[in-house]
């Protein structure tokens, strides 16, 4: 049975995204303000119940007094007991209205306060809401209790006691009639009568907390996408750069990630530095080696006096070697500078026509020499964005390529045309093509095939040369083999538009 390999966790695929510094940093902005915005929504909440409360007692103080003073007008100073009968027609009249106030969104329909009387021992002498309760003690009541002893009497009192929500507030008032206690006046009103304003307090609230929860995480978020953009960038250019490429680097201004991607930059450049020297050091070593071996065995030859004719045949061999010694440097002089530039290009509307003429007017003696017909076709108006000599040099090498592998009889055609915003220059020869084990190699500096008719190597930087030409301009170079035979070669440059 085969065994089957592990899936990957649903939470490692979900949490994915938080690998990346910028989802980090939006998610620690935004998880932390939301923790804030629950703790300040919390402390707000928290204290309105007792705010509400409070506001209610301080009404009903001014309420449960004012009653109390009114009781006591109504009574006479040698009467044994408060005189409630103006009080008890009142409230009975009070609990009867049917009231459509609104209040902002309460619709309030009815009283919903009620009254109770005690004598000056405490015995119940009227309650409106509870009217069996006439005749007990409430004596023991804090209420009742402390103001009978001349404090500021109130209580809560829960009719469920595992429900805050029924608790009963209760504020009493003395009832004073010619400076004696008659008796205490207590105004009872349930807590539950705030709810309604509780919970559109509370909503409002929680509504605002998560607008400015929303606001704040949108801030978070664009302020994270500010502060790690710089850094993205720096990541992109830092990849292209490893892959191969030599895109710019990017301008970040002055601050600590523009400092960082400056000095990485340099560092690049400095490590770049470093290894372009060693490598065309190896290079150049390896390639000088087989002329200046072909020079010294020449030399030590002629210095035997061998006769006129091998004289002759030896000094036209040092005279081709220090030729070609001569080419390979000056190539790879050009190689190098190229290579070196910042991406910066002198770039400028060059016509197309133009440059291939001038092209193919060079290379005219060449082409009689080895009998190769060479023909034009350029797309007329067609313009190229880019630096006048290195459009210039590149199409030259891929020319002259075609020349040398071209058998004698045959033609090297050149064109020219534009598509999608870029233009093609394109070399096509009658030659032998390239092998398919040298097409992954033939961009690469110093490789080279042998000449058809020659069997000699040229110096392996002019594809090189080419190659770093569309580079530079944002272009590709590209060589392939010909249905009907011959070799194809393809320089795309980008910036390019038609002329009138």
């Amino acid at each position: 049975m085969t065994p089957q390999m592990p899936r990957p966790s649903r939470w490692r695929h979900m949490l994915r995204p938080f690998s990346s510094l910028r989802w980090r940093l939006a998610a620690c902005a935004v998880v932390a303000m939301a923790l804030g915005g629950w703790w300040m929504a919390d402390r707000a909440v928290a204290p309105l119940h007792r705010h509400y409360r409070e506001a209610m007692e301080e009404s009903l103080i001014d309420t449960s007094t004012i009653l109390a003073a009114w009781v006591a007008a109504q009574t006479p100073a040698d009467a044994g007991a408060p005189d409630i009968t103006g009080l008890a027609a009142a409230l009975a009249g009070a609990r009867g209205v049917k009231l459509q106030a609104r209040i902002y969104d309460l619709l309030k329909t009815g009283v919903a306060t009620a009254v109770y009387v005690t004598d000056a021992r405490g015995q119940v002498l009227y309650d409106s809401a509870t009217p069996t309760n006439v005749g007990r003690d409430f004596s023991r009541w804090n209420d009742v209790a402390r103001t009978l002893q001349g404090r500021y009497g109130a209580r809560s009192t829960r009719t469920d006691p595992d429900d805050p929500a029924s608790a009963v507030l209760h504020v009493a008032a003395p009832i004073t009639v010619g400076g004696r206690l008659f008796g205490v006046l207590t105004v009872i009103k349930p807590v539950d009568a705030l709810s309604p304003l509780m919970a559109a307090a509370r909503q409002g609230l929680l509504q605002a907390a998560l607008v400015a929860a929303l606001a704040a995480a949108l801030v978070a978020l664009a302020a994270t996408m500010w502060v790690t953009r710089p850094l993205t960038s720096l990541v992109a250019w830092a990849e292209a750069v490893k892959a191969g490429g030599r895109p710019p680097a990017p301008r970040l201004g002055g601050g600590e990630v523009g400092r960082l991607a400056a000095a990485v930059g340099d560092l690049q450049a400095s490590l770049d530095g470093r290894a372009y020297v060693e490598r065309y050091v190896q290079h150049l070593t390896h390639e000088l080696k087989s002329p200046l071996a072909g020079i010294r065995g020449a030399a030590e030859l002629l210095a035997e006096d061998p006769p006129p004719e091998v004289r002759a045949r030896f000094l036209a061999n040092i005279a081709a070697e220090t030729e070609r010694l001569h080419d390979l440097v000056e190539r790879l002089l050009q190689l190098a500078g190229l290579e070196r530039r910042e991406r910066r290009v002198l770039a400028q509307d060059l016509a197309a026509g133009e440059l291939v003429d001038e092209v193919l007017a060079s290379f005219a003696a060449q082409a009689a020499n080895k009998q190769v017909a060479v023909s034009a076709a350029v797309e007329p108006g067609l313009m190229v964005r880019g630096e006048r000599f290195l459009v210039r040099q590149a199409l030259a090498n891929l020319v002259a390529n075609a020349i040398d592998f071209a058998p004698a009889g045959s033609a090297v055609e050149v064109a020219a045309t534009g598509r999608d915003g870029m233009a093609e220059l394109v070399v096509r020869d009658r030659g032998p093509g390239v092998p398919a084990w040298a097409v992954e190699r033939i961009f690469e500096r110093f490789y080279s095939l042998p000449r058809p008719d020659t069997g000699r190597k040229g110096s392996g930087l002019g594809l090189a040369f080419v190659r770093e030409v569309a580079d530079l301009h944002g272009g590709s170079a590209s060589v392939a083999n010909r249905v009907d035979g011959g070799a194809e070669a393809r320089l795309r440059l980008p910036g390019v538009y038609i002329g009138g």
